[in-house]
């Protein structure tokens, strides 16, 4: 199998979940010997990115060049960022597998229309998702404020299953029943999503979708 890179640190459980999802996945395919797994460099890498303060862009440029570079001197295969966010000033790079770019290819896939983004305030700046064949639509001014705080209570390791169902109150909203499918375009939310193990079919997790790709892509 090839060998894997992951850039975890932004934040640094979202490396380590899709470092769990992979090995999970496996061990459902009945894989249990230590040869059946891949070997796999999980790269915690201390990133100057915060939520409430101000995106200094050409820092994190250079620290994921430097991340990149890391993992490259280990003689990886295929990389992996796990972080939507950064995606958008990550450099181009021949063994990186764009998360962005795999959930739009499964959201076409599964004639997805319409999707409700949610992720940090950063992102929907970005507008990371944005398709011509997909319509994204964004929380309300309130909602994003909420959801900037709920991902900073996940990095801190202080939310309670109160937040999570607050989140959920935003989901189900009457508002988006037009929706098809709502992204989790921050792997704090897919950490948020994977605690509580409640699984709904128009959940779209982009970590959950690279780990799949990955594991197709290294074997």
């Amino acid at each position: 199998m090839k060998k894997i890179g992951i850039i975890g640190g932004a934040g640094p459980e979202a490396g380590s979940l899709l470092f769990n999802m992979i090995i999970r996945k496996l061990q459902s395919e009945g894989k249990y010997n230590d040869h059946d797994f891949p070997e796999i460099h999980l790269l915690n890498y201390p990133f100057y990115f915060a939520i409430n303060s101000t995106l200094k862009e050409e820092l994190l440029r250079e620290q994921l060049k430097e991340a990149l570079n890391k993992l490259e001197k280990n003689n990886v295969d295929i990389i992996a960022l796990a972080c939507n966010t950064l995606h958008a000033l990550i450099p181009q790079h021949n063994k990186l597998i764009n998360m962005i770019n795999c959930t739009i290819d499964n959201l076409k896939e599964n004639s997805i229309k319409k999707a409700l983004f949610l992720g940090t305030s950063y992102s929907v700046k970005f507008q990371l998702y944005q398709n011509q064949n997909i319509e994204i639509i964004y929380p309300e001014k309130q909602e994003q404020i909420f959801i900037d705080s709920l991902i900073n209570l996940i990095l801190k390791n202080n939310y309670t299953y109160s937040d999570y169902n607050k989140l959920k109150e935003i989901i189900f909203s009457s508002k988006y029943s037009s929706i098809e499918s709502i992204i989790l375009g921050c792997t704090e939310l897919s950490v948020l999503y994977s605690k509580y193990n409640e699984k709904y079919e128009f959940i779209t997790d982009p970590l959950d979708i690279l780990a799949n790709k990955l594991l197709k892509s290294s074997s």
